[in-house]
């Protein structure tokens, strides 16, 4: 580890991860009634110079920790290249940026910091947004409900129900990851596990329910997977079984599975949407796209998206699929730099399995990617929890873990609590505990 993070820099990363999870720009703009005096995006523009102000402080752990994102590096140099092509050329300018400084810092972060400080760090600022939108929820509800589209529903700081309920999704597998590097903690993790069940719930996001199932499921192998060998073939046989269709629903594939049990095809409108942009404008800049952030953009108003408002009878604000959006955005050169980028994550952190207590983490969040991909566009930014996750978990699991990261908090603890009742404590655990 190239020096370890000091106190400020994880301050730092804190902010970052608040202002990346897109709440403080949502709230501003909710706050002035959805006419703030100044652009949102001006929010971010002091902690995007603090976080390259600590990369140029870190200019060593920067330039490894480019090594360790390199898929995210490629298609964040692609997305600033992309103004060159963008329909919308400031937009592309402005988000391109933003992209390539949080892939970098990201980088550099989990070059200097441990995994115990990063969820530490990640917790607390889950913790406080959690907090934030229940009492937006009760307390300001014309603010922490929606109104108008799913009356009632949570959605907190932000826009929309849905980014609520992935915002929930993500804070659970952070506070399920620090609960396995900190076991002692059980009673409050529980508690918080009950709250992050209760957010979705209230936001009614189906997607957000299914992958925070999902994404338990996956926590719950973990541990065992990092037990031994024996325990880890069947279970990553499983994984590996389930790897499959996930695939195909990646591929935006999974209304034909759908209609085939019976269910509805329409995924809640999104497949009428696939099926427009599919037939009007997928194949318009099949390679390069039409410029990063650029499709949705007020510039691109009258064009071939005006055909696909006319087709599902409302104005579309996005694709609710990862690679189609990145298709738009970047083309087949964009999509095929994020499906590597994926691959690289999932290798990496099958690889690091039982070296890595970031496997706690990365491999529930690649579960949590695969099907939230399937009907929103969040993995294919970093300016959501999500998609911030995603490029942390990469840099991290693809660097040698340190001799911190190595530890097995879990085993650990059960390890200690038997060794107690070996001590005529009787504090020891209520299953019997294989020692080596």
């Amino acid at each position: 580890m190239l020096g370890r993070a000091t106190k400020g820099e994880l301050w730092l990363f804190g902010l970052a991860v608040l202002f990346l999870s897109g709440a403080p720009s949502s709230l501003y703009v909710k706050l002035f009634a959805f006419a703030p005096p100044a652009p949102e995006a001006l929010l971010l523009g002091p902690v995007l110079v603090l976080m390259t102000a600590n990369m140029v402080v870190r200019l060593p752990a920067t330039i490894t920790g480019a090594f360790t994102v390199w898929s995210w590096l490629a298609l964040a140099a692609l997305a600033c290249a992309s103004f060159l092509w963008s329909v919308s050329a400031g937009d592309t300018l402005r988000e391109g940026a933003v992209l390539l400084v949080s892939v970098l810092y990201l980088g550099m972060v989990a070059g200097i910091a441990d995994w115990e400080d990063l969820l530490e760090t990640l917790w607390r600022v889950c913790r406080a947004l959690i907090v934030l939108s229940f009492a937006l929820f009760v307390f300001i509800p014309s603010i922490g409900k929606m109104a108008e589209i799913y009356p009632g529903a949570l959605s907190g700081p932000w826009f929309e129900k849905n980014a609520t309920g992935q915002f929930f999704l993500w804070a659970s597998l952070v506070n399920y990851a620090l609960l396995m590097v900190r076991p002692g903690r059980l009673v409050p993790a529980l508690l918080w596990t009950g709250a992050c069940a209760a957010g979705i719930a209230l936001t009614e996001s189906t997607t957000a329910l299914l992958a925070f199932a999902a994404a338990t499921g996956v926590v719950l192998l973990v541990a065992p997977l990092r037990r031994g060998f024996v325990i880890s073939i069947p279970a990553l046989l499983v994984i590996v079984l389930l790897g499959g269709p996930l695939a195909v629903l990646l591929g935006g594939e999974g209304a034909a599975l759908v209609e085939a049990v019976g269910k509805s095809g329409t995924l809640t409108g999104r497949v009428p949407i696939w099926q427009a942009l599919i037939d009007f404008s997928l194949d318009d800049r099949p390679w390069l796209g039409h410029g990063y952030a650029a499709f949705w953009a007020n510039e691109y108003e009258y064009t071939s998206r005006a055909l696909v408002y006319d087709l599902v009878k409302y104005r579309v604000p996005h694709s609710h699929n990862t690679l189609i959006e990145a298709r738009l955005d970047l083309g087949w050169l964009g999509a095929g730099l994020w499906l590597f980028a994926f691959a690289q994550l999932l290798g990496m952190s099958l690889l690091r399995l039982r070296g890595s207590q970031g496997a706690y983490l990365a491999l529930p969040v690649c579960a949590g990617l695969a099907l939230v991909a399937t009907v929103e566009i969040s993995p294919f930014s970093v300016a959501n929890l999500g998609g911030m996750l995603f490029v942390l978990c990469l840099a991290k699991m693809t660097r040698a873990p340190s001799r911190a990261d190595r530890r097995s908090g879990a085993w650990g603890f059960v390890k200690a609590m038997a060794a107690r009742d070996d001590n005529g404590t009787g504090y020891g655990p209520a299953f019997p505990v294989v020692r080596a």
